[in-house]
């Protein structure tokens, strides 16, 4: 997704501008969330209850 919203971030268009940053980044932000934060937080709850 990021990829194909690249060209549309990098024209300069009035509208769409600023909704091609806001969807790119959040999905960079969830990503991220997904491989990284989830799986610590389950380790974490999972030794918690030994």
């Amino acid at each position: 997704m990021t990829v194909r919203l690249t060209p549309t971030a990098l024209q300069a268009g009035e509208a769409t501008l600023p909704l091609a940053h806001a969807v790119i980044g959040g999905s960079n932000v969830a990503t991220l969330v997904t491989l990284f934060v989830v799986p610590v937080l389950y380790v974490m709850v999972k030794q918690s209850r030994r």
